[in-house]
């Protein structure tokens, strides 16, 4: 492979901007936002003849005659392609820029007076380099460093805060006129809510979870209808995977993560999720707890229907890329930006760091958060998410739970005799299923057989990984590193049976 010449644009201050909101639509219009101007300067790129035809954009998959537009953020923050001229295309695209922040100047103040704010405040920087390997992987090399160099506007409000903050007022149509009607072509992912005066509103965490419907109702109130999941996904082992794309094939790849996004989008929508974006290989969106439709699923269902899409986009096997995830539990009061922080965290510190050991192996796995309004929380890890029976053993003991069929008692007594099933582990399969029959053994016990085995079945599926047992080892260097992996095990099951509990759980946050 030749050298080629590419031009990289990386495009700026996402995360800063997303942090500035506290409601599911300033969280949607900060994203889309961004989205927006990387589809327009895909456009301006192929209308000045910047790049001599839309296949030369390698990366996000761009196609000016069936471009996206359901309200959904598709184009990410990098735009990869082959210029016309390379000595005259950073002068061309700086005009762009500026060509950028008058639209947005325009749709922010409708007299342009904010032009000068956007270019200070946004970083739009290019870079022109050469390579003969995959220009997706090479860009990195050139962009990470250029992305540490901040910009502030000097002096004046921010317009950008001020529509953010407009969000917390339900009754305010400023992220509808500017955002929606403006970027989005009147298309946005928000079901409509019944406002006082019967038009539409903003859809606040009440809708979402499920909470405001169920207080109009007669039912006894669920707990899990009162909080809702913020979700994280991306890509694993995507380097290894462009490096073995033939030349010219990088655009199709492009192509290809253009459509997993958008089924997925579908995906989530269905459920009754909202999509805040979905780009690249990357995904955020808000989601109730169970599915909207008819309550049959629950978010870790459509996790592993997002599994499924993502296997269907890219294949299953060892040479081929896996999907890590971070999924956030709260309760509808608690602040999304922090939320947000947290899925984060969880997705880039734990689901594709906890399990990595010397660099290999790894990744592919769910990490959930739940944390109570009381303040208990739960955390656990769903490892190598698509090859473990694991969760169809919890979604199974989660349902069960919510349909009130679990004996409540059952967690409480494994952890009270918990040495007991530790040292069961030591020897083989018959010896924790005598500890089963012996701890429970009363007469209420027969009726409740069927679901002790499921949760006795969940036990023995749960392996901790060597890294968290190393890790533990260090800790407790006097305890061998078996014990250290059966100690782990159960508090697995601990924290697994805490959360199916959860879903059976009725009333108000005042109780446990």
């Amino acid at each position: 492979m030749t050298n080629q010449t590419y031009i990289a644009i990386t495009i700026g201050p996402i995360y800063d901007t997303i942090t500035l909101t506290s409601s599911p639509a300033g969280l949607w219009a900060a994203s889309y936002m961004f989205s927006y101007i990387s589809k327009r300067l895909c456009e301006i790129i192929v209308a000045n003849g910047i790049t001599e035809k839309p296949e030369n954009i390698i990366s996000p998959y761009f196609d000016n005659k069936k471009a996206a537009s359901d309200g959904i953020g598709r184009y990410h923050d990098r735009i990869v392609f082959i210029p016309s001229d390379a000595d005259s295309a950073l002068k061309e695209l700086d005009e762009a820029f500026n060509e950028i922040c008058a639209d947005l100047s325009m749709i922010f103040s409708d007299n342009g007076s904010q032009k000068d704010w956007f270019r200070d405040y946004l970083q739009l920087h290019a870079v022109v380099f050469s390579c003969d390997k995959q220009p997706l992987l090479e860009c990195s090399k050139y962009l990470d460093p250029i992305e540490l160099e901040k910009t502030f506007p000097i002096g004046g409000e921010s317009p950008v805060k001020e529509l953010l903050d407009s969000s917390k007022n339900n009754q305010n149509i400023t992220i509808k006129t500017k955002i929606r009607d403006k970027m989005s072509d009147g298309n946005w992912p928000f079901p409509n809510a019944a406002g006082k005066n019967g038009k539409g509103r903003l859809p606040d965490m009440e809708d979402i979870t499920g909470r405001r419907s169920e207080t109009k109702s007669s039912r006894k109130r669920k707990k899990i209808n009162s909080y809702y999941a913020i979700v994280k996904t991306d890509g694993d082992g995507f380097g290894k995977y462009i490096e073995k794309l033939e030349s010219g094939e990088e655009r199709k790849f492009s192509e290809k993560c253009f459509a997993y996004c958008s089924d997925s989008a579908n995906l989530i929508k269905d459920y009754g999720g909202i999509p805040i974006y979905a780009g690249g290989d990357d995904l955020l969106f808000i989601a109730p707890l169970k599915d909207k439709e008819n309550g049959e699923r629950t978010i870790i269902d459509l996790m592993d229907d997002l599994k499924n899409k993502f296997e269907c986009h890219f294949g299953k096997g060892e040479d081929k890329p896996t999907l890590s995830a971070g999924v956030v539990i709260r309760y509808f009061k608690y602040p999304l930006y922090e939320a947000f922080d947290e899925a984060n965290y969880q997705l880039f510190q734990l689901s594709k760091k906890v399990y990595e050991k010397d660099g290999k192996g790894g990744k592919n796995s769910v990490s959930v958060s739940l944390q109570k309004h009381s303040g208990k929380s739960v955390e656990f890890i769903l490892d190598k998410f698509n090859k473990s029976n694991v969760t169809e053993k919890l979604i199974e003991l989660m349902k069960l739970h919510e349909n009130g069929e679990v004996l409540q008692s059952i967690k409480d007594k494994i952890w009270k005799y918990k040495m007991l099933f530790i040292h069961a582990q030591a020897t083989d399969a018959d010896a924790l299923k005598s500890v089963f029959a012996n701890t429970f053994d009363d007469d209420i016990h027969n009726h409740y057989e069927d679901i002790l085995n499921r949760v006795r079945e969940l036990y023995e599926a749960l392996e901790p990984t060597e890294l968290l047992v190393d890790h533990r080892l260090n800790e407790h260097k006097e305890k061998s590193k078996e014990e250290i992996r059966r100690q782990l095990r159960l508090e697995m099951l601990d924290q697994m049976l805490r959360f199916a509990k959860f879903w059976g759980e009725d009333g108000e946050e005042n109780d446990d």
